[in-house]
């Protein structure tokens, strides 16, 4: 588990902790991120699907945008999909099931 609590770190650093994080991630792997608006979760969302797109010789998206308004934003990997949510909307377990949270995660990447 990582945790960058009250840490200042450079976008390079994000970009390459992104980078290794890639390099590990398999299909049920869930990356939970957590912070104030403008931290910077999104960003790292960012170089989290365009470093999972260039290993695995695809092209990356044109856009990779936050998915607060449609709570879910999803890539395809072709082996897997990345499902990016923003959860900040959910209010209970029900809503996460409306939106199949449970079995999306056991076959994608999810951050």
């Amino acid at each position: 588990m990582f945790n960058i609590e009250n840490q200042v770190v450079d976008i390079s650093e994000i970009e390459s902790l992104a980078l290794r994080i890639c390099k590990k991630l398999k299909v049920g792997d869930i990356l939970m991120l957590k912070g104030e608006l403008g931290v910077g979760k999104t960003t790292f969302s960012r170089f989290v699907i365009n470093h999972l797109y260039f290993l695995n010789n695809l092209t990356k998206p044109q856009s990779i945008n936050s998915p607060t308004f449609p709570i879910l934003l999803t890539y395809d990997l072709n082996f897997c999909e990345v499902h990016h949510y923003d959860l900040y909307r959910i209010k209970n377990i029900e809503e996460l099931e409306e939106i199949d949270f449970f079995d999306n995660i056991k076959n994608s990447i999810t951050l």
